[in-house]
């Protein structure tokens, strides 16, 4: 009936190995609010199914430790859990975030800086990938909107082309290649201008599966190149 094979959980369960200074925070906010992007609920207080009312303080969880998650955020318990729902209600408006379905390291299974990924990989003794140049990554961001890769520094607002330049700036950033500092220079364009660009990107493979199908395709493409 559901066209799915073998047991309950084949394939479907993901574990990524999380840079808890850099991430945790914004996971455990993410995973909190899914119920909401997915249209389940209009308050995260409201999924009975998730830990966060527990972070709350405002139900009982003895499987869940909150402790240490409200600890980042302040040393007093009553402070730590008011800055939490805050911090909370300040991402209800944010979409889906490819980097914590997939990760941004390690064929996928590690989410953190540079660092934290070569220091996770050498301890697993495997050789993280090394991060693809701009330079291909702009060659291939130009011919998915059929452009010439010199024409992305080329002054004109057109569409393809702004396009293609937030393509390549969210994939430059995804892969750890360059900084939007350092992708706005080769451009010669501000900052936020590629950030623009980039968040329009991020939104289409947002509400687009297929694109965000062929964002991963290319981004796995370049990182094992």
């Amino acid at each position: 009936r559901e066209r799915r094979i073998g047991h309950l959980f084949q394939g479907r369960y993901k574990a990524i190995l999380v840079d808890a200074e850099s991430y945790l925070l914004e996971l455990v906010r993410y995973v909190h609010l899914n119920p909401v992007r997915a249209g389940l609920t209009e308050t995260p207080e409201a999924w009975r199914w998730s830990g966060h009312r527990a972070y709350l303080g405002r139900a009982a969880a003895p499987w869940l430790t909150t402790d240490w998650v409200l600890g980042l955020l302040s040393p007093r318990e009553g402070a730590a859990r008011a800055a939490y729902r805050a911090f909370v209600a300040d991402g209800m408006g944010g979409g889906r975030r490819a980097e914590f379905h997939a990760g941004n390291g390690g064929g996928g299974r590690l989410l953190g800086d540079d660092a934290f990924i070569e220091r996770a990989m050498e301890q697993a003794g495997e050789r993280p990938d090394s991060p693809p140049s701009l330079d291909a990554i702009i060659e291939v961001a130009a011919g998915e909107f059929g452009v010439a890769a010199a024409d992305l520094a080329d002054p004109s607002r057109a569409r393809l082309l702004s396009s293609a330049r937030g393509l390549a700036g969210l994939i430059a950033r995804d892969t750890g290649a360059a900084s939007f500092t350092e992708i706005a220079r080769h451009f010669g364009r501000d900052q936020s201008n590629i950030s623009r660009a980039v968040r329009r990107a991020e939104q289409q493979a947002t509400r687009d599966n297929a694109f965000e199908a062929r964002l991963r395709e290319i981004k796995n493409a370049l990182t094992h190149a």
